[in-house]
């Protein structure tokens, strides 16, 4: 089955997931438990990925982009990976 990624500014309603980019120390926005985050100690380093529930049932996975003045391509290609491997066991 090939592996295809579309970019949206709203989830549609039958994802299992939806993933949202973090920048280090950056652990701010809607939609995130980020206390559970900061508690688990998830930082946004690049390359880290956590998985939370989401509030409509879909898993949140919060992907590490490390520092914001360092995001370019290969970054949010290593990030897309790291997504893939921990998402992969979902049909969406």
């Amino acid at each position: 089955m090939p592996f295809t990624v579309e970019l949206a500014r709203s989830a549609p309603d039958d994802v299992a997931a939806r993933a949202v980019g973090v920048t280090k120390g950056d652990l701010t926005g809607d939609g995130v438990d980020w206390e559970f985050l900061r508690a688990q100690g998830f930082e946004g380093k690049k390359g880290e990925v956590r998985a939370l529930p989401g509030s409509e049932g879909g898993a949140v996975f919060a992907v590490g982009l490390g520092p914001a003045d360092e995001v370019d391509a290969g970054v949010l290609c290593h990030a897309a990976g790291a997504l893939a491997r921990a998402a992969k066991k979902l049909p969406s």
